[in-house]
């Protein structure tokens, strides 16, 4: 309900009272199948008195004995009502609830009913409900009562006193009338599920009084179900057995006279002490268990004497309340006020005292001691105490425990009888084995079998008790309360002592406030000290009887320690002068009253009083828990005299320059006087936890000894504490050295100005010792105990690590710096070195890593990698850090995600000895991820760098070459479909100091080949000849790049677009890589990115690219005039210039001497042009140069610019090309057939034939692979003489390899087939190409997609169709754009410019990969023939169109090729007149169409009655700035014109003289076609017009006739 306590519950309505049917319950046939001994003997009366009394009445058995009360169970205890309780007793109405109010039933006449003053055997059990005789209930409590009077023996006597037990809450169902045995009874662990454990880590993340609201699932054995009912259950205990008693008061009248009578031993008087003592006991264990529950005091070693959690004998342990917890379950939510607990670390407190048992031990587990700062904090903001650890206590949600220091996770240990705890649990993220404790008798370890004790009636009802209003927070408040008050009355007994102490020094009036408050929290560290050793070492201590005492006698001194502190904050603060001047008054008014007076020395000091005082009350809290007092209080109130009482240490004096460095001045004058001496802070120097400044990893108490110059012997010894702490804003570590007067006050930090710092720090690890250097000569050594040096060993040298980290270290630049909003680390393997959950705000740094190498006399860094290193805040207590290398041996696997609300993240993943690990980073804005991401793939120029960048790639590949000696075969490690390249480089600067060109020696020039899934950096970081070159002779636009083996490659994939074993394949090529050459080859989209490229990594500029018909070298013999001409064919040459420098490149193709060779080329060579067989061509006389290699060494097919090889010929070189300047179109056409001409007959003629004879000479004979002669046929279905003609002068106009078709959808059909595309983007082109891309995608299932469709839709191998300009509309397309876009996702272009033959349009220039032609248009020209055409540059690609053309039959007839060949003779020539006609035409129809008010019966007003518009390529005006580098000769000679009226496109051919009605076009007469008849997809009134060469004004003049006519006969119509 609203308004109520979350832990209040609806009341269920009680059962009403019944008459007992006990016969029934007695003698049914259930009972007896459960074996139950029915033994019972009644008499008549005694039935009529059970009839009379109902259930009310008890059954008194011969024989009882009275229960053992201080022995007595609390968590069955009746708890008895108080005035205050009856206060809060809610009202019960009439007749719900027990019976108040109800009537007493009439005794029967002559029937007497009187009390004994004996007790009974059985109080609270059986009854009317109860299915269980009373006589077994009796049987029962025998055997506990046995059982406990067994264990009491077995106890020491120092542990046999009377205490008040932890409070436990015990849950057991009530009803459960099967006795459980002993082999039955198993121990469950409350945490069955890791998640299980949310719950208890969710309580100590919340301030004081701050509440934690979980919403519990429908899991009824979730953890939070099982505490809630455990706490409802408990809390209702107490109000439910007040109302029973309630109940039975006002039933019952004790017949004694004045009250309750019988004497002291009577049974009124012994019920009413034992009401006293339950009530209690009851309230004590609810307290322990709100403190304890959550914090699952988990027995491990070094503390509460045992090492395992279950089976505990005391049955208050927490094992056995868990037992009990587990049996109640809820369906409603929890709403838990934090309790005033914290998780036991290792060394906490257990249920049991024991050791495991003989034979179950876990195996021997290495052990090392790890710094707090690398554990795991549970502690929140804020201190409002401390525990024995040294770790501060922020909220009740952090209850101080005996820890000791954490160690790292070790493996789960589990067998036959033992279980394990979540690690969670422990801050240390320790699995501990628990399995059931053995009894301690004496100092020996007694097996004893361990079994859970049958539950008692109390605790089978306490699930249906009524729950109360009493919150866990006010119990642990009481339970803190009562702790505080037993500790203040144990040290009471010394105040006389410390009183007499703190005098014998001088008198308390002269003590002043400062020095009061040092020795209060001197002695509190002091205690809490040795609390903590002594807490940690019990396991071993106690072993025998010596080791037990001396622990005693630690702990009794400790606590005399703490006492001393407490005493000087109660007692002698509040009383000293300073602090009585301000009036006497609570703590907080005096506080609020000092500060506004502005004495802020006081408040500080005071604030220290308040802060020793809230950890003093915590700390007892432990005390209390670990059995700390009554353990030092068993020689009763006697101080022990071994104890010491003293309150202030004795300090030798010193002289003044001594004096001045102890006390931490950093001032050079040997003259300072006490003035000058820097004051005290107390709360700095003794620091008591962590505050709003720093946090706090412990204290630890050394010996101090200075000595001066070279005097190292041990003298001056100083006790001091020294504290660990590090500020909130800085990762650095401090170290407090401080005596417990203001003698010395020394801090050990990063400032060198502000006093010492690490740097004079001198570890001395086999005497556990430091050594300090002091100002003016002065060191300071400092002797440790070995725990102590170890845990402020590993604290200093981990930050100091995690200070290394951020820094960058040889070799190393730090690239990027910034701040992450979320960082997420994940690492499967234990230790994990950084929290699993998110860390906000951490610093990560990038830096790149280097490595200097000496060649010669120069130095050059090569690139090595990154390094990023992770730092979680400063703000959190736990520093941890992350450090891995990327980019080294290895490919970055990355990846692009968002955040929780949209924020830009990085994933990496790492792969170090074998585990993956993933780093997750959140930045604040996408610029920073951005920024990050291309400085590790060094994407980004950095200052004084340019780039150059987007040259679209149609592939890239990296190779490893064959090695014929090793037997190994080439290798394709990386490769590309499509991508783009940008290449940076330094600015450029002055000439280089050595004589290679700007890019040797380069420590900038880098490659970035990037792609849809990755990215490849390439640092051309090489020194002189180890750079070359090779060019594709094949492809005009293909490089490869031999590299040496390199490790400064860079490689990184996505993680989500790639397979999963894809990153360990390139992890092998880049080791491989590192000791092995690697050919990389790109091939681009155009010419032009070529040459960009070349220039860019070489440095040198390409003045000439072209092919050469032959290129011949002609040796002359060393004795004879003789010369040897060694020629090629087929040669790729290139003129390259560096400054003034010329180079010419040759690369071969068939040549037997060698593939490629470079020489430079120099003014004083001899240059001759000549002319042979209509080929001109050039000689350089008696050129220097160096031969071709031939040998296998992969650099022999490679050319090195910087270092060309030492010329030792001296030879003509001889270079023939086609012509001297590049013939027309019109003299290609008529002459390019001339290599192929076999007959002298001038007209070429017509060959029918279908095959053809062999050569009759056997040597001339050569197999089919091996035939490159165009003169030589076999089969007409594979070549011909006319077809070979034809594509050979085609070849030549369109600068690419011909195939020639029978139609152009057959080429079209040849080019699926060939490409075999997923997916095709295609355009509203001639419907018979999307006939045959249907036909296809019945075939094969290919998809079709709009032509501008997204680039993200195409995959590599997919295909874009464009057609320019558009059938029938005329209209082009920008092909440039097209070709970025496909090349781009490493898709292919295929070009259909059937409306643009050649001298109009060149698709190759602009990128595409396939041209095709419908030749039945332009290349036939006379409406006579039908052919289809695919050109293509790539000689690759021919072999294979070849046999697709000769197995699917398609290739061009004979007589078609003849026609064909006719044709091509004219093609300029009616290209050229047709296109002008056209835009002749096209122009006149436009302005009239335009024109505003015509003249009646005028041209203008004749067009527009009848045309609604024209359109063709001419008329993109706004396109012209592509439009006219893409068509420069014309626009193509057809167009569309649409019509006012569809009747008006029906009727208008048949008004016309010139133009023929017929489809097709491009022929040489004009041709117009009402679209319709063969489109449906087109507008009904649309109608193409293709120009021939007729004089265009007859044109005009038809068209003007034709547009008069229709009007005619549509106003006829209309009449």
């Amino acid at each position: 309900m609203p308004g109520e306590d979350s832990f209040s519950a609806d009341v269920a309505e009680p059962k009403s009272l019944k008459k007992s049917n006990w016969r029934g319950k007695l003698f049914t046939k259930d009972k007896a199948s459960k074996n139950v001994p029915v033994t019972t003997t009644t008499t008549t009366t005694e039935q009529q008195l059970d009839d009379f009394l109902g259930s009310t009445r008890p059954k008194t058995l011969p024989g009882a004995e009275e229960p053992n009360l201080s022995r007595a169970d609390g968590t069955a205890s009746q708890r008895w009502p108080t005035r205050l309780d009856a206060s809060l007793q809610p009202p019960v109405a009439s007749g719900e609830g027990t019976s108040l109010s109800k009537k007493k039933q009439p005794r029967r006449k002559g029937l007497k009913v009187a009390f004994s003053q004996e007790e009974p055997e059985v109080i609270g059990e059986g009854g009317d409900e109860t299915e269980q005789p009373t006589i077994e209930i009796s049987l029962g409590r025998h055997r506990i009562d046995a059982q406990a009077a067994d264990e009491e023996q077995h106890r020491r006597p120092d542990e046999q006193q009377t205490q008040a037990p932890p409070l436990m809450v015990d849950t057991t169902n009530g009803g459960q009338d099967e006795q459980r045995t002993e082999e039955e009874s198993t121990w469950t662990p409350l945490l069955q599920d890791m998640k299980d454990a949310d719950f208890l880590m969710a309580l100590s993340r919340h301030g004081r009084g701050s509440r934690l609201s979980l919403r519990i699932s429908a899991d009824p054995n979730s953890f939070a179900r099982r505490i809630q009912a455990k706490m409802q259950a408990e809390e209702g205990q107490a109000l439910q057995r007040r109302a029973d008693l309630a109940v039975a008061a006002a039933n019952t009248e004790i017949a004694t006279e004045g009250g309750v009578g019988g004497g002291p031993n009577s049974f009124p008087r012994r019920i009413e002490a034992k009401m006293q003592t339950e009530e209690g006991q009851a309230l004590q264990r609810h307290a322990d268990l709100a403190v304890a529950a959550p914090n699952t005091e988990m027995a491990t070693e070094g503390v509460g004497g045992g090492e395992s959690l279950q089976g505990s004998a005391d049955p208050n342990s927490f094992a056995r309340r868990i037992q009990a917890m587990m049996r109640t379950e809820t369906d409603e939510d929890l709403d838990v006020a934090v309790p005033n607990t914290e998780i036991a670390a290792e060394g906490g407190v257990g249920g049991g005292e024991g050791k495991e048992r003989k034979g179950e031990e876990s195996p021997p587990q290495q052990r090392h001691v790890s710094p707090p700062l690398a554990s795991p904090a549970f502690a929140a903001q804020g201190v409002a105490g401390t525990n024995l650890d040294g770790s501060p206590i922020s909220s009740l949600s952090e209850m101080p425990i005996l820890t000791a220091i954490q160690e790292p996770r070790q493996k789960i240990v589990t067998t036959k009888e033992s279980s394990t705890v979540p690690a969670i649990l422990f801050p240390g993220g320790s699995l501990q084995k628990r399995s059931p404790p053995r009894a301690r008798a004496g100092v020996r370890d007694v097996e004893q079998e361990w079994h859970p004790r049958p539950p008692t009636r109390e605790e089978k009802s306490a699930a249906s008790s009524l729950p109360s209003k009493i919150s866990l927070r006010s119990v642990a408040i009481t339970v803190g309360d009562n702790a505080l008050t037993e500790f203040t009355t144990h040290v009471a007994r010394y105040y006389t002592l410390f009183r007499l102490a703190a005098e014998s020094q001088k008198p308390l009036m002269e003590i002043s406030l400062p020095e009061w408050i040092r020795a209060a929290a001197w002695w509190f560290l002091k205690g809490k000290s040795k609390l903590e050793a002594s807490v940690r070492s019990r396991s071993t201590t106690d072993r025998t009887d010596e080791g037990l005492r001396q622990r005693r006698l630690v702990e009794s001194q400790a606590v005399a320690d703490l006492g001393k502190s407490w005493w000087i904050c109660e007692d002698m603060v509040p009383e000293h002068q300073e602090v009585l001047r301000y009036g006497k008054m609570n703590m907080d008014a005096l506080l609020a009253v000092i500060r506004t007076t502005g004495d802020q020395r006081l408040a500080e000091l005071l604030n220290v009083q308040k802060r020793l005082l809230r950890q003093l009350h915590a700390l007892t809290l432990s005390i209390n828990r670990n059995r700390v007092l009554p353990a030092v209080g068993s020689e009763g109130d006697l101080v022990d005299q071994r104890l010491d009482t003293s309150l202030w240490v004795r300090y030798p004096s010193f002289a003044v320059d001594v004096a001045a460095v102890l006390s931490g001045s950093t001032m050079t004058s040997m003259l300072i006087d006490e003035v000058a001496r820097p004051a005290s802070k107390t709360a700095e120097m003794m620091l008591l936890g962590d505050n709003s400044q720093f946090f706090s990893y412990g204290s630890m108490f050394v010996d101090v000894h200075i000595s001066s110059g070279d005097n190292n012997s041990l003298q001056y010894g100083v006790p001091c504490v020294l504290s660990i702490m590090r500020n909130r804003a800085d990762s650095c570590v401090l170290a407090a050295i401080a005596s417990q007067n203001d003698l010395v006050n020394i801090m050990i930090q990063s400032d060198r100005t502000q006093g010492p710092t690490w740097d004079d720090v001198e570890w001395q690890v086999k005497q556990h010792t430091l050594q300090v250097k002091l100002p003016r000569g002065f060191k300071l050594r400092l002797v440790f105990r070995e725990m102590d040096f170890k845990m402020i060993w590993n604290i200093v040298k981990y930050t100091l690590k995690i200070q290394e980290i951020l820094r960058p270290g040889a070799g190393e630049t730090l690239i990027f710096d910034t701040t992450l909003k979320i960082f997420e680390y994940t690492d499967p393997s234990p230790p994990t070195t950084f929290p699993a959950e998110p860390s906000p705000l951490c610093a990560v740094r990038l830096f790149e890593k280097s490595l200097a190498v000496t060649e010669g006399s120069r130095t050059r860094k090569t690139h090595q990698g990154f390094r990023l290193a992770v730092v979680t805040n400063p703000m959190v207590k736990t520093l941890s850090s992350v450090c891995h290398e990327l980019g080294y041996g290895a490919p970055i696997v990355f990846g692009y995600l968002r955040g929780e609300n949209g924020e830009p993240a990085l994933l990496l993943n790492v792969k170090e000895n074998g585990t993956n690990r993933t780093m997750v980073m959140t930045f604040k804005e996408i610029q920073d991820r951005t920024t990050m991401h291309s400085l590790l793939m060094g994407m980004v120029p950095r200052d004084e760098e340019f780039q150059i960048p987007d040259i679209p790639l149609r592939s890239f590949s990296i190779e490893q070459p064959a090695d014929r000696k090793e037997g190994d075969f080439a290798t394709t490690h990386l490769q590309f479909t499509s991508g783009r390249l940008s290449i940076i480089d330094q600015a450029l600067a002055p000439h280089p100091a050595h004589a290679y060109g700007p890019t040797v020696f380069s420590e900038h020039l880098r490659v970035v080949v990037t792609t849809d899934w990755g990215t490849v950096t390439d640092r051309i970081n090489l020194g002189p000849g180890e750079f070359r070159i090779a060019l594709d002779v094949n492809k005009n636009t293909g490089i490869s790049v031999l590299q040496p083996s390199q490790d400064d490659l860079t490689v990184s994939v996505a993680e989500n677009l790639v397979r999963k074993e894809f990153p360990e394949r390139l992890t092998g090529f880049l080791q491989t890589a590192k000791s092995r050459p690697m050919i990389w080859r790109y091939e681009f989209a155009t010419l032009e990115g070529l040459h960009r490229f070349q220039a860019a990594v070489t440095g040198f500029n390409v003045l000439f690219d072209g092919m050469a018909a032959s290129f011949a070298i002609s040796r002359r013999r060393t004795v004879v005039p003789i010369h040897k001409k060694w020629e090629t064919n087929s040669a790729r040459v290139q003129v390259v210039q560096q400054h003034k420098t010329l180079q010419l490149l040759a690369f071969f193709s068939e040549f037997g001497h060698g593939t490629c060779m470079n020489f430079i080329l120099k003014s004083m060579d001899t240059y001759e042009m000549f002319s042979r067989y209509g080929k001109s061509g050039l000689r350089i006389v008696d050129a220097k140069f160096a031969l071709p290699r031939t040998d296998d060494d992969n650099t022999s097919r490679f050319v090195c610019l910087d270092s060309p090889e030492y010329p030792l010929e001296h030879d003509d070189i001889s270079i023939t090309f086609e012509s001297e300047t590049e013939p027309a179109l019109s003299t290609l056409a008529l002459h390019a057939d001339d290599v192929v001409n076999a007959t002298t007959d001038v007209a070429p003629p017509i060959h029918l034939s279908t095959t053809f004879r062999y050569d009759d000479n056997p040597e001339d004979l050569v197999l089919k692979e091996h035939r490159v002669d165009l003169k030589s046929h076999i089969y007409s279905r594979i070549t011909s003489p006319n077809t070979t003609r034809f594509e050979t002068i085609l070849s030549s106009l369109m600068k690419g390899h011909v195939l020639a078709y029978g139609s152009g959808l057959s080429a079209l059909h040849a080019a699926l087939v060939f490409f075999n595309p997923r997916r095709i983007s295609i355009g509203k082109n001639y419907h018979g190409c999307h006939d045959v891309v249907e036909l296809i995608s019945r075939l094969t299932g290919l998809q079709k997609l709009d032509l501008d469709c997204s680039p993200d839709d195409l995959e590599a191998g997919d295909v874009i169709f464009l057609e320019t300009p558009l059938n029938p509309h005329g209209t082009a397309f920008n092909i440039k754009h097209y070709a970025e876009k496909a090349h781009s996702r490493g898709v292919y272009l295929i070009v259909d410019s059937t409306f643009a033959p050649p001298g109009l349009q060149d698709p190759f220039k602009w990128g595409a990969d396939v041209v095709l032609h419908s030749g039945s248009k332009y290349l036939g020209g006379h409406s006579d023939l039908l052919c289809g055409v695919l050109v293509t540059q790539r000689k690759e690609w021919v072999s294979k169109l070849l046999r697709d053309r000769a197995v699917l039959g398609s290739i061009m007839g004979n007589l078609e090729s003849w026609l064909g060949v006719r044709s091509l003779r004219t093609l300029e020539v009616r290209v050229q007149r047709q296109s002008q006609n056209a835009e002749r035409l096209v122009s006149w129809l436009d302005v009239a169409i335009k024109a505003e008010s015509p003249v009646p019966e005028s041209d203008g007003a004749v067009v527009q009655g009848a045309v609604y518009q024209v359109e063709h390529a001419s008329l993109q005006r706004n396109d012209m700035s592509w439009l006219q580098e893409q068509m420069p000769n014309g626009y193509g000679s057809v167009f569309s014109m649409v019509m006012k009226e569809e009747y008006m496109a029906r009727e208008l051919p048949s008004k016309l003289t010139f133009f023929h009605h017929a489809t097709s076009l491009g022929s040489v007469e004009t041709l117009i076609e009402w679209r319709a008849l063969s489109d449906d997809r087109v507008d009904r009134r649309l109608m193409r017009i293709s120009v021939g060469l007729e004089n265009w004004e007859d044109l005009k003049s038809d068209l003007i006739a034709a547009f008069k006519a229709v009007a005619v006969d549509a106003s006829r119509t209309e009449r």
